[in-house]
C-alpha cells in the first residue's frame, strides 16, 4: 500500500515538474519557411549596392553554404533556437574596410514578451552589417530583419521594438521599384535607436534605418537617417541563390 502511494506521489511530482518547465509555444522555436524566403542564401550569392549621392559601393559575397545549427541559453535566455547560419564578405569603398560575418538569424530570449499574440516564429531577428559614411547604428553594425509577414499595426508592438532597438515590418509591397529594377514581396523594416549619448560617447551612430527585403532576393535599398543627415544605398547588381528549408544540412 506504501509503496502505491509513493509511486502515486512520485508520478504526480514529475507532472508537476513537467508542467512548470512547460513554456509552451515560446520554449522551443522552429524557423518557417518565410525566414529562409527572405534571408537564406547559398554559397556564391552576391549583392552590390550603390550609394545614391556618391556612387560608391558596398557588396556582399557569401563563401560558406549555409547548414541548420541550433542554439541554446542565447543571450541568458533558456529558449532553444533552431536556425542556419553562413559566412559571407562585407566589403565597403565607402569606409574602405572589407571583413567577415556571419549571418545566423536568432530569437533574443531575454527580450520576449507573450502578451503582443505574436506567433513565436516572428521573433526570429538579425544584424545586418552596413557602414554608411563611417557611422555605426548604436555603436554597432545594425541593418535588422525581423520575421514579420505583416505589418504591425498596433502601439504596444511598436514601443516593444523601439525599446528593444529591434527591427519591425513597416510596410509591405506586392511590388516595388529601386531605380529601374522591379521586386516583388517587398518588406519594408524599420529600426529606430534608442541609444544613449553616455553608452556611445564619442560614437557616431544613425538613429533610423529603414531596409527594404525582397522575397528569394534579400536586401534591395536601405535609407540611413539622423538628425543632420541620411544615406541611401541601391541594389544595382546581384546574383543569388536562395535556399529552402529542406535544402540544408545539418551541422556536426
Amino acid at each position: 500500500m506504501k509503496k502505491n502511494i509513493f509511486i502515486s506521489l512520485l508520478v504526480v511530482a514529475m507532472g508537476v515538474m513537467f508542467i512548470s518547465c512547460d513554456r509552451g509555444p515560446f520554449s522551443v522555436f522552429k524557423p518557417n519557411e518565410e525566414l529562409f524566403e527572405y534571408t537564406c542564401y547559398d554559397k556564391g550569392s552576391y549583392w552590390v549596392y550603390e550609394d545614391s549621392a556618391t556612387h560608391k559601393t558596398d557588396s556582399l559575397v557569401v563563401i560558406t553554404k549555409p547548414i541548420k545549427t541550433v542554439t541554446t541559453a542565447d543571450y541568458g535566455s533558456d529558449v532553444t533556437t533552431k536556425t542556419f547560419r553562413f559566412h559571407y564578405v562585407y566589403a565597403s569603398e565607402i569606409v574602405n574596410i572589407k571583413d567577415t560575418f556571419i549571418f545566423e538569424p536568432t530569437v533574443h530570449g531575454y527580450l520576449l514578451r507573450t502578451d503582443l499574440g505574436w506567433n513565436p516564429e516572428w521573433y526570429y531577428t538579425y544584424p545586418f552589417p552596413y557602414n554608411n559614411n563611417g557611422k555605426n547604428f548604436r555603436g554597432t553594425y545594425m541593418l535588422g530583419y525581423m520575421n514579420m509577414p505583416t505589418p504591425i499595426d498596433d502601439s504596444q508592438g511598436k514601443n516593444y521594438c523601439i525599446t528593444n532597438a529591434m527591427p519591425w515590418c513597416d510596410k509591405y509591397y506586392q511590388s516595388y521599384v529601386v531605380e529601374t529594377n522591379k521586386y516583388y514581396d517587398v518588406k519594408r523594416i524599420v529600426t529606430i535607436s534608442n541609444a544613449r549619448d553616455e553608452l556611445y560617447s564619442g560614437r557616431s551612430h544613425f538613429d533610423s534605418i529603414v531596409s527594404y527585403w525582397a522575397r528569394n532576393i534579400g536586401v534591395v535599398r536601405w535609407e540611413c537617417y539622423d538628425s543632420t543627415s541620411s544615406s541611401i544605398m541601391n541594389l544595382v547588381r546581384y546574383d543569388v541563390k536562395n535556399l529552402k528549408k529542406k535544402e540544408l544540412k545539418n551541422s556536426r
